[in-house]
């Protein structure tokens, strides 16, 4: 007689079930706006303008238009390190006053 062997049973596991996958979404991020302030303005009170009494005239020398030209000649030259021409020069041309 063969020998009595037990049949193989197979290990009961336990069915778990398992949710879907949900994905998580994080809440909004809403800013927190605080109030801006509005800058007082005060109202606009008229002034009357000062009084200016006219200035007394002068005599005042004329000053001769080549001095000027002189000082603008040298400046240019001193910058620009070239020689430039005179300005009483009669190859420059006539200064008209």
């Amino acid at each position: 007689m063969p020998p009595v062997v037990d049949p193989v049973v197979p290990p009961i596991v336990p069915v778990v079930e398992v949710p879907p996958m949900v994905p998580v979404v994080p809440p909004p991020i809403v800013p927190v706006v605080e109030p801006v302030p509005v800058p007082v303005v005060p109202p606009i009170v008229s002034v009357e303008p000062p009084i200016v009494e006219p200035l007394s005239v002068v005599d005042v020398e004329p000053v001769p238009v080549e001095r000027p030209l002189r000082l603008l000649r040298d400046f240019l030259a001193e910058r620009l390190c070239v020689m430039l021409p005179d300005v009483a020069d009669e190859s420059v041309g006539e200064v008209v006053v």
